[in-house]
């Protein structure tokens, strides 16, 4: 039998690597707080409900961060309903500078000023529970809820989806997204993720701060002297054709 300590040992040391792991995700920068889920070397490469503990320890301890800079394909949607409570409570701002898509999105409407950055991409799908995760689910629960058969835990699966979706729509519904936009976006599954067009993200208030740092002076900047050269130069010879 393996000692009861090396078994505990191995436990705590798995759990270290993987909040050492989890941390990578979050990068500090001046006042912008980096959100990847796609970086190399993390454990859980998708928005996890660990992550919401991380959010608030770091935007609690760190009161400089005005804005979040999302970048993720998604993952659990209770979770990233979660980490946009969190945002929204501490009233800061959101931006995407790749892509913010699925369990992404309710974390990024919980921006108070919602910036994509050029090139940058947002995707919409309805709530979905692929179904090998739905099989282990089940094995692991039935006995706690008490489901006898399949059927019953789909009689569940059915309420927490219905839940799930109501929760997603308050969530859209506060950012000010109009109801015809999310109604389209729940009509797409999992396999066809929806990318709307920058013009659509605006005008349906899903994107509601256009980036400032697009509005760039002219590659010429005219020259101010010369305007008033040449208006003195029209001035002067309409007073000579008067005389």
């Amino acid at each position: 039998m393996r000692p009861i300590f090396k078994t505990i040992s191995a436990a705590f040391l798995f759990l270290a690597s993987a909040a050492q792991s989890e941390e990578a995700k979050f990068k500090i920068q001046g006042d912008t707080l980096f959100y990847s889920t796609e970086d190399e070397g993390i454990t859980k490469d998708f928005v996890s409900i660990s992550d919401a503990l991380h959010f608030r320890t770091i935007l609690r301890d760190n009161p400089e961060i005005l804005r979040i800079n999302l970048y993720s394909y998604g993952g659990h949607v209770e979770a990233g309903l979660e980490i946009a409570r969190i945002v929204s409570d501490f009233e800061i701002d959101t931006e995407i500078s790749k892509e913010c898509s699925s369990a992404c999105v309710p974390i990024f409407l919980a921006g108070q000023n919602r910036v994509l950055k050029k090139g940058a991409l947002i995707g919409f799908h309805r709530p979905n529970w692929q179904q090998d995760s739905m099989e282990r689910y089940y094995d692991a629960k039935k006995e706690d809820f008490g489901w006898n058969t399949p059927f019953e835990f789909s009689n569940w699966v059915q309420k927490d989806t219905f839940e799930v979706a109501t929760q997603l729509y308050d969530r859209f519904s506060q950012a000010g997204v109009a109801p015809e936009f999310i109604s389209q976006a729940f009509k797409y599954d999992i396999e066809q993720m929806w990318y709307p067009s920058r013009t659509e993200l605006v005008n349906f208030g899903v994107v509601n701060l256009v980036e400032l740092a697009a509005m760039r002076p002219p590659t010429r900047p005219t020259n101010i002297k010369k305007i008033e050269d040449a208006f003195q130069e029209v001035q002067i010879s309409q007073l000579e054709q008067t005389e």
